[in-house]
């Protein structure tokens, strides 16, 4: 009997261990206008976003990456579409990097920024945005303003592996 409870004890350890999301989001910073950013097919001046500072253990091919974020207002109430991923780069040694994207290669623990445009018809009535990165089925999110990713809907809800735990 003994035997069988380490054998089970085991068997959900190792199943947790390839359940754990592979991005991991370090960071949300909201950065004010005043820079011109590629958004809805052209180069848009003034433009508020966030900056999401992520990391991977694994290399991830770009072309795999899924990243958006979901604005929503003060009652939770989601406002528009997602928008997705417009530009990232990565700071290496003091210099920076930025990501041809999708043809660049994500590596395994560099850490990465990741930048949102704030659509203008939203942008003085968010209070909370939910960011959402996945790649090869594994998903990861966490909120910029107040309360859990529980409080929220959203369509990539059902993937996260631990709720509870963001």
């Amino acid at each position: 009997m003994h035997i069988l409870k380490i054998v089970l004890m085991l068997a959900a350890l190792s199943s947790a261990a390839w359940a754990t999301p592979k991005l991991s989001i370090l960071k949300i910073n909201s950065e004010p206008k005043g820079e011109t950013i590629e958004f809805n097919g052209g180069w848009t001046p003034d433009v508020p976003r966030l900056a999401v500072d992520v990391r991977s253990s694994e290399n991830v091919p770009s072309k795999n990456l899924v990243a958006k974020v979901y604005f929503f207002d003060g009652s939770k109430t989601k406002l528009g579409e997602p928008v997705k991923l417009v530009r990232a780069h990565r700071q290496e040694k003091g210099e920076t990097s930025w990501l041809a994207w999708p043809a660049e290669t994500l590596e395994a623990n560099d850490k990465w920024t990741i930048y949102f445009p704030v659509p203008k018809s939203i942008d003085k009535k968010w209070i909370n945005a939910i960011v959402v990165i996945g790649a090869n089925g594994q998903w990861s999110a966490k909120v910029r303003g107040s309360g859990n990713l529980a409080d929220f809907d959203f369509p990539e809800k059902s993937k996260l592996v631990d709720l509870a735990a963001k």
